[in-house]
Order: structure tokens, then sequence, then C-alpha cells
């Protein structure tokens, strides 16, 4: 669930957690059209917007 969005410095950040304070975070960096997601405990995985769509076209939620 999305608790959190902010857009600041062309970056618009979504935190994706209820209630702890190391919940993992995607920034969509639109200036280089890069994602950029961090885990709870801090690593990173920098994804292309086009890897970024297809990851998300890929998923089937139910």
């Amino acid at each position: 669930m999305i608790t959190k969005k902010t857009v600041e410095n062309n970056i618009t950040r979504f935190t994706l957690c209820r209630a702890c304070a190391n919940c993992p975070v995607i920034e969509v960096h639109h200036d280089t059209n890069r994602v950029i997601i961090t885990d709870d405990f801090g690593g990173k995985v920098t994804l292309t917007l086009q890897e970024w769509k297809q990851a998300v076209t890929d998923v089937e939620l139910s």
C-alpha cells in the first residue's frame, strides 16, 4: 500500500509501507527516466523507465 507520495526536484517518491520507519521507497527520476527502488535494509536497484514498465506489465496481481 502506498502511504506517501512526494514530488521534489523532478523526483516522485512513493513510500510502500503502513507504519514502520524503514519502509521500501520507489523514486521516479523524471529527468533521467530512471526508477530507483530502495528496500527495507537500504539496498538499491536502478531500473530504466522501460524496465520498470515491463516489470509492472509482467506482474499479475490477484
